[in-house]
C-alpha cells in the first residue's frame, strides 16, 4: 500500500454499514428514483393526455408506495420486505405492458448534467 493512501476503515467519515442500514439507503434511492419516475410521466400527462400514459404513471405510484411500505416493514420483517421489494416492479413492468398495448414507446435517455431527453414514439 502507498505510504500516503489509507484503507477504506481510515478513512474519516466512512463506516461499515450494516446489512439493515444498507438496505434502508438502496430502498430509499429506489423510492426517490420511483418518484422521479413517476413525476416525470405525470408530465408527460400534462403535455398531452393520454390515458394509457395516466395509468403508468398510477403504476409508479405504486411502486413508490410500496418502497416507502418496505421500509417500514424492513425492521420488522426482512423476508416479507424482501419479498415485496422483489414484486414491487410489477407496477413498472405493467406500465411497459400498458403502454405497448397501445403501441406508445417512452425512451428515456441516459441524462446528461444539464438535461433528461425523453422521446415519446405514438406509433
Amino acid at each position: 500500500m502507498h505510504k500516503h493512501s489509507k484503507s477504506r476503515s481510515q478513512n474519516r467519515g466512512c463506516r461499515r454499514l450494516s446489512y439493515l442500514e444498507l438496505s434502508e439507503l438502496v430502498l430509499e434511492l429506489a423510492t426517490h428514483k420511483a418518484i422521479e419516475g413517476q413525476n416525470l410521466i405525470k408530465g408527460l400527462v400534462k403535455t398531452k393526455y393520454v390515458p394509457a400514459i395516466a395509468e403508468c404513471a398510477d403504476n409508479y405510484k405504486s411502486v413508490a408506495d410500496a418502497y416507502r411500505r418496505d421500509l417500514s416493514l424492513l425492521k420488522h420483517d426482512q423476508r416479507l420486505a424482501n419479498y415485496n421489494v422483489a414484486t414491487a416492479s410489477d407496477g413498472s413492468n405493467s406500465c411497459e405492458k400498458v403502454l405497448a398495448a397501445v403501441h406508445i414507446s417512452i425512451s428515456l435517455t441516459k441524462p446528461t448534467r444539464t438535461t433528461k431527453k425523453i422521446s415519446i414514439v405514438l406509433q
